[in-house]
């Protein structure tokens, strides 16, 4: 019980340290431990989303006293990595997450932002966070058993989720 008040605890806190960064696409939370995994677009010198390097990536652990940012190692990589592809045309990018590669997500800028566009219950939306809940098999081997995507919907900026079950 300590355990889940201390994580819907720092869940909030996190929500409202992270609400705050401008450049911060979403965030990644799982069961396993407080740390989570952030995604802040990266701008170019004309305040636009750099097409050679459109994210950075990396950890934030809560398991220190104070919050620390780590790099992904390749272990993580492998897990938390993306791919991005710019779409000239648009001025946008293609983002696939490797953690969740079924959903189709774009990075843009609006109203002088970046944000990413997903579908959320077949409705457009920004992403702020995915909520990741994964279990161990008998050898310690981790795999997702499901994944939620929270964001807010572009028309009507309302809070929207999709719990989505990974077989």
């Amino acid at each position: 019980m300590k355990k889940f008040i201390c994580l819907v605890v720092l869940s909030f806190f996190c929500g409202i340290v992270f609400a705050d960064n401008p450049l911060r696409l979403f965030h990644i939370e799982m069961n396993k431990n407080p740390n989570i995994v952030c995604y802040d677009a990266m701008l170019d010198s004309n305040n636009q989303i750099n097409k050679e390097n459109p994210v950075d990536s990396y950890w934030v652990s809560f398991t220190e006293k104070n919050k620390k940012r780590e790099k992904l190692n390749t272990s993580d990589k492998k897990i938390y990595g993306f791919k991005t592809k710019y779409n000239e045309k648009d001025n946008t990018f293609d983002l696939t997450l490797k953690v969740i590669d079924d959903k189709t997500m774009t990075i843009l800028m609006t109203d002088g932002k970046p944000k990413v566009k997903i579908l959320i219950n077949n409705v457009e939306a920004y992403l702020e966070k995915i909520y990741i809940q994964s279990r161990e098999n008998w050898l310690g081997v981790p795999s997702v058993s499901f994944y939620t995507l929270h964001g807010l919907t572009v028309n009507g900026n309302e809070p929207i989720e999709e719990k989505v079950i990974v077989k």
